[in-house]
C-alpha cells in the first residue's frame, strides 16, 4: 500500500498542510480515499490568493469551480477498507509534483507544485 508518510517527507510545510486537510477532507465525507479533487479543494482554502487569483486569470469563478469539485465529492465513490487508500490518480499526482519540483532544482515538493501537477495529469 502506497506510504503516505514517505511523500510527505518531500513536502514543504504548507503542502503538507494541504495534505493534512485533504486527509480530513476525505475522513469527513466518510470516503477514506484520498482522491485529487480532495488535494484540490484543500489547496483552495490553504493557498486561497493564489487560487482565486489564478481562476481570476482563467475567467473562471472560484466559488462556481469549488462548487462543482464540492457536488462531484458528495456523490463521489466510497473505498470501503482498512485505512485510507490512495488511487493511482492520487498517486501521479504526487510523481508529477515530484518532478515539477525536480524541475526547478528543488529536492522538496511545494504547494504550488501540487497544484500545477493537478492539471499536468490528463486523467484527473
Amino acid at each position: 500500500m502506497f506510504e503516505i508518510e514517505g511523500i510527505r517527507e518531500r513536502f514543504t510545510p504548507t503542502a503538507s498542510r494541504i495534505l493534512d486537510d485533504a486527509i480530513q477532507q476525505s475522513k469527513k465525507r466518510q470516503h477514506y480515499y484520498l482522491g485529487v479533487e480532495h488535494i484540490f479543494i484543500s489547496f483552495a482554502a490553504i493557498e486561497t490568493v493564489f487560487f482565486h487569483e489564478f481562476l481570476t486569470d482563467l475567467n473562471l469563478d472560484a466559488k462556481q469551480v469549488l462548487s462543482f469539485v464540492n457536488e462531484h465529492l458528495n456523490i463521489n465513490r466510497q473505498y470501503v477498507g482498512v485505512g485510507l487508500k490512495v488511487p493511482p490518480a492520487t498517486r501521479t499526482l504526487f510523481k508529477l509534483a515530484w518532478e515539477e519540483a525536480q524541475r526547478w532544482d528543488r529536492d522538496i515538493i511545494d504547494s504550488t507544485d501540487l497544484f500545477t501537477a493537478i492539471f499536468m495529469d490528463t486523467n484527473s
